[in-house]
This record gives structure tokens, sequence and C-alpha cells, in this order.
């Protein structure tokens, strides 16, 4: 259409034949597997527990929870004013 001819781009071509047949190229190796596990469980389970330890600091001392130990202060989620801050209502 038009008489404009297309000139495909061959890492392109290649990589989206690869990308079709993944499924009867694909093998289960040791590294592989590794890759796999870190991705699917390893770094959601590390996620997952840094929330509740941080969960545990903010309900032992809301004051001073897990960030103010490395300098930092609690603010409320889109606010700039702290605790201590807080215009009087």
């Amino acid at each position: 259409m038009g008489g404009f001819d297309v000139k495909k781009n061959v890492h392109i071509e290649n990589w989206a034949t690869m990308r079709e047949n993944i499924n009867s190229t694909f093998r289960f190796t040791a590294k592989n597997n590794f890759a796999i596990f870190v991705t699917g469980a390893l770094i959601p389970y590390l996620i997952y527990k840094g929330i509740l330890i941080e969960f545990k600091c903010l309900a032992e001392d809301p004051e001073n929870g897990l960030f103010n130990k490395f300098g930092q202060e609690n603010r409320f989620l889109g606010g700039h004013y702290t605790k201590k801050e807080l215009p009087e209502q």
C-alpha cells in the first residue's frame, strides 16, 4: 500500500521467532530452576518479611518505627507533617 517497502530488523525477527517457540526450546536446568526459585519465591518472601518487620517495629513504638532507626522521620501518606509538627485542629 503506497509503495513503501518495509525493511525488517533481523534481530527483532530472530527474537520474535525465539519467543514464539519458547515452549519447545525451554529446558529445566539447574540455572533455570534457580532463577525461577529466586524470582518466584525468594524475592516475594523477603519483601513480605520486610513488611512484617516494619509493622512489628511500628506496633512496638509508633513514634520511632524502623525508619527512625535510620534517621528518617515518620510521615503521613502524602503529607509533609510529622506527628510532632501537625497543626492543631
